[in-house]
């Protein structure tokens, strides 16, 4: 594969700039040759002319793991070609609609085998834990990095031992890296975490919609149900319907309900509430349209947290993701008990939910909003889970942290290719 740093350097800024479009657009014929019949004796004889690879297996129901970092790759595009490797045909049309970055699919195996053994990827990156990325992990000549799709309190998943697979993890901040350093063993952690803070956060946004004067958005976003107990985070079926009823005839609250796209994938009942809620809060929009009461159901999560006052969610991403913001964050109680949940970090500074206090919520979030006495007791923990959260700053690290793993890996493979000649 080509030096594209010194094609720039050597072309200039408008000639490069047309010699990227060239590039898109035979992107763009291959991806459609590949999606029509995925011609492996065609494909070993083409070297893909990127520096990292994108790898996203997963049907449709799980875009909402690459989506978040369509923007953060766009970026690192702008020094570091960057195309996506899909393996699904729904995954690879949606994402071809929704990002200007090369899509190619393959939905086998060998044509995974022929992309990466005909080119020279320098970088593969992972946005989940999926058996499928071990189909591109593989090939040694890459590094392989693991990027997880939001930074949580999951704990067995965001410090699994499946980290020991990925030359590096790129993680959130100090929360992460202490994570793992108290949960694996035989591993270490300084030399295979970076820590990057979150460049979702520096997202831009589109203009986002506002509630009628005089009322509170509340934004409800549970997370799914799981597929172990241990993972049995969802409020869907213990807390969801109370949710609704507590807001959709408040005169005071507009409410905001963001469905996760995998509610009811291992639970047929979480996913019957699921549309209950949907159905209460449809009709609630007629009956009061000045409320604005609404499913979302955007592509891109960000603007949501912006428009709303208070948010209630469960132990996921997304109640970190809303820390920054400083308004107030109510966390629900898991129902069940097999949930694994460590209140003696952030989860003891928001405000907790458990089935209990159901009965009075719309009051309890009155008061919250009104005198929010924990905000600055959550503060404290911005730093600790994402570092310096000064727009821009995250996106600088994880373009930094991709650069010192590119630079790293062409000095190894270039002398473990140097090494092999002489031999």
């Amino acid at each position: 594969m080509g030096d594209l740093l010194q094609t720039r350097r050597t072309l200039g800024a408008k000639a490069y700039s047309r010699y990227r479009r060239e590039r898109r657009k035979l992107a763009g014929r291959l991806r459609d040759r590949l999606r029509l019949d995925e011609n492996d004796t065609v494909l070993a004889r083409v070297a893909l002319d990127f520096e990292v690879m994108a790898y996203f297996s997963d049907p449709p129901v799980n875009l909402y793991q690459i989506r978040q970092w369509l923007y953060p790759l766009e970026q690192l595009d702008k020094t570091h070609p960057v195309f996506i490797l899909t393996r699904n045909n729904d995954t690879f049309q949606a994402l071809a609609g929704e990002t200007e970055l090369p899509v190619v699919n393959a939905r086998r195996i060998g044509t995974v085998d022929s992309v990466c053994q005909s080119s020279d990827f320098k970088l593969a990156v992972y946005v989940n834990q999926t058996y499928r990325n071990f189909h591109a992990m593989r090939y040694p000549d890459m590094f392989h990095v693991f990027l997880s799709h939001g930074e949580s309190e999951k704990k067995t998943y965001m410090a699994s031992n499946q980290a020991k697979a990925y030359d590096f993890v790129f993680v959130a901040g100090d929360a992460a890296m202490q994570r793992y350093r108290d949960s694996l063993v035989n591993y270490e952690p300084d030399d295979h975490l970076r820590a990057i803070g979150r460049p979702q956060l520096d997202t831009p946004h589109g203009s986002t919609r506002r509630a009628a004067p005089g009322r509170t958005t509340v934004l409800y976003a549970p997370t799914w149900e799981g597929d172990r107990p241990s993972m049995a985070y969802s409020s869907v079926e213990s807390h969801g319907r109370a949710i609704v009823r507590a807001f959709v005839d408040s005169p005071r609250h507009r409410l905001v309900y963001r469905p996760h796209p995998r509610t009811g994938w291992t639970r047929a009942e979480a996913g019957e509430v699921d549309e209950e809620m949907r159905e209460a809060i449809r009709d609630a929009a007629r009956r009061h349209p000045e409320a604005g009461h609404r499913v979302d159901e955007d592509p891109h999560f960000g603007p949501q947290m912006e428009e709303a006052d208070v948010m209630i969610c469960d132990v996921s991403a997304v109640a970190l993701d809303f820390l920054p913001t400083g308004k107030p964050l109510v966390v629900t109680k898991p129902a069940r008990p097999e949930a694994t949940v460590d209140r003696s970090g952030v989860l003891g500074s928001v405000y907790n939910l458990p089935v209990a206090k159901l009965h009075d919520l719309a009051a309890l979030v009155d008061g919250w909003v009104a005198d929010d006495v924990r905000r600055e007791d959550r503060t404290r923990w911005v730093q600790h889970y994402f570092g310096d959260v000064t727009p821009g700053a995250s996106m600088q690290r994880f373009l930094a942290a991709c650069d010192e793993a590119i630079q790293l890996r062409d000095k190894l493979v270039t002398a473990k290719r140097e090494r092999l000649a002489d031999s």
